[in-house]
């Protein structure tokens, strides 16, 4: 969708799959009463195109 959008637009890339994996994972063990495994940190990364621009200083 950004890659249509002028300028193109920054967004966060946030890793969906992996978290959805982890959390049906970690149900799946409170299901089977096993013991549950403290949730990871997910990183996300930004992806900065031409919408960021440097802040105007001159004023």
């Amino acid at each position: 969708m950004t890659a249509f959008m002028t300028p193109s637009l920054t967004t966060v890339h946030i890793p969906v799959i992996e978290m959805t994996k982890t959390a049906v994972e970690q149900v799946i063990h409170m299901i089977n009463r096993d013991n549950v495994f403290a949730i990871p940190t997910f990183h996300g990364e930004l992806i900065v195109r031409e919408s960021v621009a440097p802040c105007n200083t001159d004023e």
